[in-house]
C-alpha cells in the first residue's frame, strides 16, 4: 500500500498496532474510541508504515507501526479537500475553523494546488469524533512536485495571516516539506529548515536533493 505523510488511517482493529516500548495509558482508549492513525514523517520499518497516535489532549501522541493488512481504509487530505468534508461537519457553523478553511479552499481551488487539511481538523473530519476546539490553529499541507512560485507563496501567506485564526501550512516537496511562513520570509537565498524522515536539516532549496 502507498501512503504518504499525514494521510489517515483507519484499522480494522485496535490492538495491531506494532509499539517499540509500552504502551501509555491513555492509548486504548483512545483507539477504541476513534480507530485512526496518522502516517508520520519517519523512516520505514521493513513493510511496516510509522504512524502516530492521537490522545485526548495535545500532549498525547504516541509513535508506532502498523502493518498494510491491518488498515481498513486510506483518506488522504488531497480527498478531504475534494470532498469538501468541512461542510458536512455538524459544526460547521460553530467552529472557525470550518469557516476559514471553506474560504481559503476557494483560493486553492483558483490556483489548481493539491492541497489539504491536516492535524486536528483533518483527523475530526475523517474520523467523525471531534478533536479541535475553539483555540486549534488550522493545518493545512500542500503537495508541491515542482517548486512553488514564490509571488503564489507570498500571496497565499498573506491570505493566511488574514484569518481570525492561526493557519499553519506546510509545503510537502520530494524530499521532506517545509513551512510556508518561513519560506516566505526568509532571507534571499538564505536555508530554510527542510523536515526530512530522517529528521531536520537546513537546505537553501526544498526542491533538490543536495
Amino acid at each position: 500500500m502507498e501512503v504518504n505523510v499525514h494521510d489517515l488511517l483507519r484499522l480494522k482493529e485496535h490492538n495491531q498496532l506494532v509499539l517499540a516500548e509500552a504502551a501509555p495509558e491513555w492509548l486504548r482508549a483512545s483507539v477504541e474510541r476513534a480507530p485512526w492513525v496518522v502516517v508520520r514523517r519517519a523512516a520505514r520499518s521493513g513493510p511496516l508504515i510509522p504512524v502516530g497516535v492521537r490522545g485526548f489532549t495535545r500532549g498525547e501522541r504516541f509513535a508506532a507501526w502498523v502493518s498494510a493488512e491491518h488498515i481498513a481504509e486510506c483518506v488522504s487530505p488531497e480527498q478531504l479537500a475534494e470532498r469538501i468534508v468541512w461542510k458536512q461537519a455538524v459544526r460547521s457553523e460553530q467552529i472557525r475553523l470550518f469557516r476559514a478553511i471553506n474560504e481559503l479552499s476557494g483560493i486553492y481551488e483558483q490556483y489548481r494546488m493539491k492541497w489539504g487539511p491536516a492535524g486536528s481538523i483533518g483527523f475530526e473530519l475523517a474520523s467523525g469524533v471531534q478533536t479541535i476546539s475553539t483555540t486549534s490553529d488550522l493545518d493545512l499541507i500542500i503537495r508541491a512536485a515542482l517548486p512553488l512560485d514564490p509571488l503564489l507563496a507570498a500571496r497565499l501567506h498573506q491570505l493566511h495571516k488574514q484569518q481570525p485564526i492561526r493557519v499553519d501550512v506546510l509545503i510537502e516537496t520530494p524530499f521532506g516539506a517545509v513551512a510556508l511562513a518561513e519560506y516566505v520570509e526568509r532571507e534571499p537565498f538564505a536555508p530554510v529548515l527542510l523536515r526530512t524522515g530522517a529528521g531536520p536539516v537546513f537546505v537553501r532549496n526544498p526542491w533538490s536533493s543536495e
